[in-house]
This record gives C-alpha cells, structure tokens and sequence, in this order.
C-alpha cells in the first residue's frame, strides 16, 4: 500500500452537488433531543439527549421538527443507536459512574407502538469511561449481515491510557500497566451474532509492534468499524503523543490508522494481527492531526478531522482490499485555532442516498466567514460538496451541526446548537425538505 500524500481542496459549493435543501423550518428544542440514528425503514428518527445532563429517554423525531416522543426510558443515559440486521436493535448507554452498557431489544417492530412495548436486555459491559458514540462506534447501521452472520464492532471511547511506572521488573511493570488501564478506551469489541455476544478482538495496550504495555502512555480508540467488503476490521485511535509521551505504537505520528484481516482467529481462541497503514512526516506528532471516525462506503473509506486540516479525509476504495487516491476537502481554514471535529457522525440512511457529514466548533469567530457547514456526497464519498451554510449564528462555542435522512418523505433533520439570542437554551431542530435525485 502506497504511503499517503496530502493535498487540501476547498469543499465545493452547493451548486455542484446533486441535492439541495429547501423549505427549511427551525423550531425550538426544549428537551436537547439530538438524531442518532434513523431506522433501517426510513420511517423514524431515533434521537437522544447528547449534551451534559443525565438524560435516560431514548426518542422518535418526527421529520417535521415537531417534539420527540418518548420511545423508553432506559436504564442509563442514552449515547447510541443501531438497528440490528435480524430487526432488533442495540442500544449503548453511559452510567453515572462511567460504564458503558449496551442493550439489545426483543420485540423492536416498525409502528411506535411496538417500538414503546419492547424489551431490552443487558448484552454486554464497556469499561472506557465515556461510552461508545455514533460518530466513533455503533454508528448508523454499524452492523452487516455476512452469510449468517450478523457482525460488527463496539469499542471503549473516552479517557486516555494511564502513566505507568517503571520499578525495572518489565514483566510486573506490563502487567501492572494492563490492570491500571481496565477502565481506559483502549478495548474494541466484536459481536457475530447481532449483538448477543461480544467478544475482545483488540486491546491497545498489547498490540504495538515495537512497545510494551508499560510503555504506552495517553493513547486511546477514536473509532473502530468492521468493513463487510473486505471482511476487515478497522481502527484509529490517538493522542498517543500528547505531552511529548514519546513516539507511537505504529510509527511516529500522533494518530494510526490500522487494521485486521485474520480476526475470525479470536474466535476459536486464537490471535488477531493488525497492520498500520502508513503515513507520511507531516503527519506527525508535530501536526497533531487526528482521525477521529471512519465511515465506510462500496466507494470510499470516510474519516473526520480533529485538527488541520479540518476537513473530511477519504480514501477511494480501487480493489479488493485496494485503497487508492487520498483526499481531504477543508470545511473550515487550516488557521482557526481550536476549532473541533469536522466530518463528525457521517451518516448515510441507506445505499445510494446521500450522504452528509457535519462538524462540531468550539471556536468559530462571527467575522471569518467559517460558519458550521454540512457536506453531501452523492456518490458514496468518493467527493464532498457543501450543500448547507447556516446564515443565522448566535451562539459560537460548542456548537454542532450533523443531518440525519432523508426518511421516507424526504425530510432531513439536524441540531444545532444555535440559541437565537438566548430564547432557546436547549438550541434548534431544523428541518429541510431534501430536493434530487433521491433514489434507493
């Protein structure tokens, strides 16, 4: 695999794209109800309460912008959604005191109804103390159906690996490292059967190459996808690098981009192997770029930026297990200092419709033009166009924006984090009727 080569473009204006959003109505958003997810049938929104507060509700979001309504109130606060292939669905939950638990439903049907009146089982215990998200693991429709299996990938996000110390014993020093990282997101886990069972596929800590587990500082999973064409499992995870912590577990930059091929070792109790894609000097612990998430596509591997370039990076899939032609496509200037992840929750709700990428800010100054921005490809990623600029800023700190659909009727919703002058503290659902080539 050629290394890669980098080469920013501007993001292309909505006059090139194949879609444009027109009657678009803003409404009040009183419960913080953010799109997740949209179900397999395009007929609902699944959304949730992503901010600060506890919020346990797990929604349906009309496509209109009218108020969510309560689906169940789970266990734990609600952080991500999925649809399962044999028509269940998982859910993934935070508890107050940092644990990621995912349940999965038994009776999940098509009307609200069915949907209020199932049941949902405890599958499996994350220790990374922050849970698994959409825009990094158990995204929009993260599973795939592969013969009779129903396969895909569930991992730890959140706080970094720990400080070791060295006593000079490396063998008690490694293992002390792995004990003191138990609760890090540094774990990646796989289902087969929907989502019954998991079972450990990765833990970063003893997987590098050329460290040891006690060596390994700050490093933690961004995101963690299992790949149905190429039967492989990718990862990226960073940070690794931050306080000048010394060099990475696959090479010098701040961030890897890795991945398995001979997983289906684990589970008849063998070892998994992975290999890092490489990358070239400017990315590097200098630059600090990151990729924090990874969308796959028939065309094109998908990844967000947290760092410059802030943009949406993609590879273009040319073979068999083939990545070809690198690109990123900058939403925003490479000079705006600290300005968030870009590319974030990349969703598409089904093959062959559009497919949107969003950002969220936390420094957008109101005078450089850099307003937040929703990117549309129409052709599985493989090329990005802006087909959305939100004309009506106030609030310009921790603001996102990410588009969800379109559903059935062609509606398209998003958040944003826009406060209207202070009159809606909770911000604005929006809505847009989603006018092209709209087709399954």
């Amino acid at each position: 695999m050629s290394q890669i080569t980098r080469a920013a473009q501007p993001l292309n204006t909505a006059l090139r794209s194949q879609y444009i959003f027109t009657n678009e109505v803003r409404t009040a958003n009183p419960l913080g109800v953010e799109p997740i997810s949209i179900t397999r049938d395009r007929t609902t929104f699944i959304g949730a309460v992503r901010g600060a507060a506890y919020a346990t509700g797990l929604y349906a979001m009309p496509g209109d912008s009218s108020a969510a309504v309560l689906i169940k109130t789970m266990p734990n606060k609600v952080t991500a959604f999925t649809e399962t292939t044999d028509g269940e669905a998982l859910c993934s939950t935070i508890t107050s005191g940092g644990s990621c638990i995912v349940y999965r439903s038994t009776g999940w049907g098509a009307t609200l109804a069915q949907k209020q009146a199932a049941t949902w089982t405890q599958v499996v215990t994350l220790p990374g103390s922050q849970g698994t998200l959409p825009d990094y693991s158990m995204g929009l429709f993260a599973m795939s159906q592969v013969g009779s299996q129903n396969i895909m990938a569930l991992s730890d996000q959140g706080s970094t690996a720990l400080a070791t110390t060295a006593t000079g014993d490396n063998a008690a020093d490694n293992a002390t490292a792995i004990a003191n990282n138990v609760t890090r997101a540094v774990h990646g886990y796989i289902t087969v059967d929907g989502g019954q069972n998991f079972i450990e596929l990765v833990n970063l800590l003893k997987i590098s190459p050329t460290k040891e587990p006690r060596q390994i500082v700050g490093v933690h999973i961004h995101s963690f996808v299992y790949d149905a064409e190429w039967d492989r499992f990718w990862l990226t995870y960073g940070d690794y690098s931050v306080g000048n912590q010394g060099t990475n577990l696959f090479g010098d930059s701040a961030m890897q981009l890795i991945y398995c091929d001979d997983w289906r070792n684990v589970l008849t109790g063998g070892v998994a192997t992975w290999t890092a894609v490489p990358f070239p000097p400017d990315y590097s612990i200098a630059s600090f770029v990151q990729f924090v998430n990874i969308r796959i596509t028939p065309k094109a591997m998908i990844f967000a930026t947290d760092g410059s370039p802030y943009g949406i990076c993609t590879f273009q899939r040319t073979g068999y297990r083939t990545l070809g032609k690198f690109r990123n496509e900058n939403f925003l200037s490479n000079t705006e200092p600290n300005t968030g992840i870009i590319g974030r929750e990349t969703v598409q709700a089904g093959p062959g419709l559009p497919l949107f990428s969003g950002q969220s800010v936390n420094n957008i100054r109101s005078f450089d033009g850099n307003t937040p921005k929703i990117g549309c490809s129409h052709d599985d990623g493989v090329q990005f166009y802006e087909i959305w600029s939100d004309p009506n800023r106030v609030r310009r700190v921790s603001d996102k924006v990410v588009a969800y659909g379109p559903d059935i009727n062609n509606k398209v919703i998003a958040v944003t984090m826009d406060t209207m002058g202070g009159t809606r503290p909770q911000g604005s659902v929006i809505s847009w009727t989603l006018s092209g080539p709209v087709t399954i």
